[in-house]
């Protein structure tokens, strides 16, 4: 219960302050207040018919809830319960100007130095961690770093076997990589065979067709379980990277870098958070994600575009920061592939769709998760 003397604009500069995600509901005035952290990270559903509140859709769902909407990650929600309405106060959300008038040089240090600090604070209360890893520079500095804070470190990497010839991409950059810098891999590999009740235990889990969501989904659900059945409770992922450095070629075309960067992370609760986030609360994983610090998001927005993108190269100053560090180049040097694309899942979900006569991967993903929890998808709102 929040004190009666709080007002509005001293809980905001409060919120303003915290560092990672949260999701809270707080007795206020006779009614709820419901918040999240900016960036939407911890999920906030809510429905008035009856008034309620949860972490996932599905739970209030299955609880007769109508009317279910998202928590808009820049707004606090204030319920009156005596009136049965809700008002919503707008919160401000990160800035790309000024931009920062630094060297590159002191860009560099000062990016590397937020970035160890941000891991640091997110393992503290670890002493073995997992590492979500591709033998891509987000994920290998990552576990670089924790390497280096003297944490036992280990790697999974999943794919698919027996869609194409020989091993996924990733597998085997992530293999390379880890012989490299002497890092732990657990390669968790599954057959084509294995798929349809994986995806329908994906789409349970996420509440969602689309095969894009689903196709990243797919490896991401493989290593946690890899995950939880080792007994690690805290997972790192990159998430955030590509959105904050200009990781994609929407990034290129842009015609204000840092302002597409900006609108991908205002987005990113709409495509990814959720998904990352009922996956690791299914395997009870706790999903660290320091590419999403405040501190490192504050900044990374306002480094000037030219030291993000240079001709065709996309992440220039997080690669570079790599290499400062340590880092091989094969890693830093790695291009950007899709999670769905490098662990041969995408070509997994097209063959099944084909051998099962389905025109399109989105036809065969519902006809196999028929029956999975699917009935919040219909009664979801926009969020608000």
């Amino acid at each position: 219960e929040l004190p009666k003397h709080l007002s509005l604009v001293s809980l905001a500069r409060e919120l303003s302050r915290m560092n990672g995600g949260y999701a809270a509901a707080y007795k206020h005035q006779g009614g709820m207040l419901l918040v999240r952290d900016i960036l939407g990270l911890n999920p906030l559903f809510y429905s008035l018919n009856p008034w309620g509140f949860s972490d996932e859709r599905k739970h209030l769902v299955a609880t007769k809830h109508r009317g279910i909407r998202e928590l808009n990650p820049r707004c606090v929600l204030l319920y009156d319960a005596k009136r049965g309405v809700v008002e919503r106060k707008a919160r401000g959300f990160f800035r790309v100007k000024p931009w920062l008038k630094l060297s590159y040089a002191e860009i560099k240090k000062e990016l590397g130095e937020l970035l160890r600090l941000a891991i640091e604070e997110r393992s503290l209360d670890a002493k073995k961690v997992g590492v979500f890893f591709s033998g891509g520079v987000d994920s290998s500095l990552i576990a670089f770093i924790l390497k280096q804070l003297r944490k036992k470190v280990v790697c999974y990497t999943s794919g698919l076997v027996g869609a194409a010839r020989g091993l996924p991409e990733d597998v085997v950059y992530a293999r390379r990589v880890a012989k490299q810098l002497n890092l732990e891999l657990r390669e968790v590999l599954v057959r084509l065979d294995d798929m349809p009740l994986l995806i329908r235990e994906v789409v349970e889990t996420i509440e969602d067709t689309n095969p894009v969501k689903v196709g990243v989904a797919l490896p991401l659900y493989v290593a946690a379980r890899a995950c939880s059945n080792d007994k690690i409770a805290v997972v790192f992922s990159g998430l955030g990277s590509e959105e904050l450095f200009a990781g994609y070629q929407r990034h290129r075309q842009a015609k204000n870098i840092n302002a597409e960067c900006r609108r991908g992370l205002f987005q990113l609760y709409k495509r990814d958070t959720y998904r990352d986030y009922t996956i690791a609360k299914r395997f009870k994983l706790s999903l660290r994600v320091p590419y999403l610090d405040k501190r490192v998001v504050e900044f990374g927005l306002r480094i000037p575009p030219q030291y993000k993108i240079q001709g065709t190269k996309l992440k220039v100053v997080l690669r570079d920061v790599a290499k400062q560090l340590g880092l091989p180049t094969l890693p830093t040097e790695r291009r950007k592939r899709a999670a769905q694309y490098g662990s041969n899942f995408d070509r997994g979900l097209k063959k099944l769709a084909k051998l099962s006569g389905c025109k399109y991967k989105a036809e065969y993903i519902k006809r196999v998760s028929v029956g999975a929890a699917l009935s919040s998808l219909d009664d979801t709102s926009s969020p608000g």
